[in-house]
């Protein structure tokens, strides 16, 4: 057995590595805790001790100056917060701190959108964080708090407030810890983020699926689906009233994917949300799309498809967009980027296939097709 974070966790007392969200028994609810905490420590063990991710994390992720100083303090669980981060600038102290979710519910407390968030204990909460960090860092002048995994978007997060020290407030899914496509992680964030993948936090949970070919292998058939219900759900265009649009034309020829409907914001959704936009603003896209093909059919009918196809002994990966008329497909055409090549066909639709030069994962892929449709990518 390979040494790693994963191995540790796997190691301890701790055995299953997926637990039910919507469980909230106390056995599960204690595992989730367990998760969180573990996860939280590889966190802060690969920001401490690998300074090409404390670039990111603090540069990329949080968009904030880094001159490669170590951080003076990090510290898991101080004042109940899951990890606090500390440095020393000649503006004074900055604390960063970050409040973990791996399933779990935030509490009031732990909520900066919350008033408890800057109140003393009550008889049913804990001190707010806000409170437990201005009294444990009195001389901070700049504090970062970060809420991490939370699914459901703080429609209320507060803009930045100013107390002694000035406070800015983020939220992040796991996925935006990831790094920048083509970039390589060094071995010990990788192990983070295997760690991850192992606790099934979908961005990472899908690096495992990488180029599939669905050649008769069942496994790669669930790989598949994996893949489109993640990419679906990124973007707000699946919900589980939609069910897969797959078939087998013949011997050489199938398709295996799903459409992409017309909805009505009183619809069920399905998603887990985006940076700054909540699960009910994703149905946007859905709207962004409609605008873009202009379909003549009616509400329930597809604005497009996207999947595998099966062409001959080939897997392609293709999006379909079902465009209104001829017109709209050549507007529509000229609005795509070149590099995608996207083709009109003769019933006046477009077709965007993945290259075999494009070594991109199936995910990245169909990821960056519908980025580069003007779609709001989601956590």
């Amino acid at each position: 057995m390979k040494p790693s974070f994963a191995t540790l966790y796997h190691r301890s007392r701790y055995l299953r590595s997926h637990v039910p969200t919507n469980d909230e028994s106390p056995e599960n609810r204690a595992e989730r805790a367990e998760r969180e905490r573990y996860a939280v420590a590889a966190l802060g063990f690969c920001f401490l001790h690998d300074p090409s991710f404390r670039r990111h994390f603090l540069g990329h992720v949080l968009n904030l100056p880094y001159d490669g100083q170590a951080p003076t303090e990090v510290i898991l669980e101080k004042g109940d917060v899951d990890l606090i981060i500390s440095f020393s600038t000649p503006e004074g102290e900055h604390v960063i701190a970050i409040e973990a979710k791996l399933g779990a519910g935030l509490d009031c407390h732990q909520n900066p959108a919350e008033e408890h968030f800057w109140q003393p204990r009550d008889k049913n909460q804990s001190n707010g964080y806000g409170l437990t960090i201005t009294t444990l860092h009195p001389e901070a002048t700049r504090v970062d708090f970060v809420v991490l995994g939370h699914p459901k978007e703080l429609h209320s997060l507060p803009p930045a407030k100013v107390l002694k020290a000035q406070w800015h407030f983020h939220q992040l899914g796991w996925g935006d810890l990831d790094l920048p496509t083509g970039q390589q992680p060094n071995s010990l964030t990788q192990d983070f983020f295997d760690t991850l993948a192992y606790f099934h936090v979908p961005a990472f949970a899908m690096k495992h699926t990488e180029k599939i070919t669905l050649s008769g292998n069942l496994r790669d058939a669930v790989l598949a689906q994996l893949v489109l219900r993640h990419v679906g759900q990124t973007f707000g265009l699946t919900d589980k009233l939609i069910p897969p649009y797959t078939d087998i034309v013949d011997d050489k020829n199938w398709f295996l994917g799903v459409n992409i409907v017309q909805r009505q914001p009183n619809e069920e959704k399905s998603g887990t949300g985006s940076k700054r936009r909540s699960k009910g603003d994703q149905l946007g896209n859905i709207v962004e799309l409609t605008r873009l093909v202009r379909p003549e059919t009616g509400p329930k009918q597809p604005l497009g498809w996207f999947g595998y196809e099966g062409d001959g002994s080939k897997t392609v990966l293709s999006v379909y967009l079902y465009c209104g008329s001829p017109a709209v497909a050549d507007t529509v055409k000229r609005k795509i980027p070149a590099t995608l090549q996207p083709k009109i066909q003769a019933d006046g639709g477009i077709i965007i296939t993945k290259p075999d030069s494009d070594n991109r994962p199936d995910r990245q892929w169909f990821t960056g097709v519908f980025k580069a449709l003007g779609l709001k990518q989601a956590r």
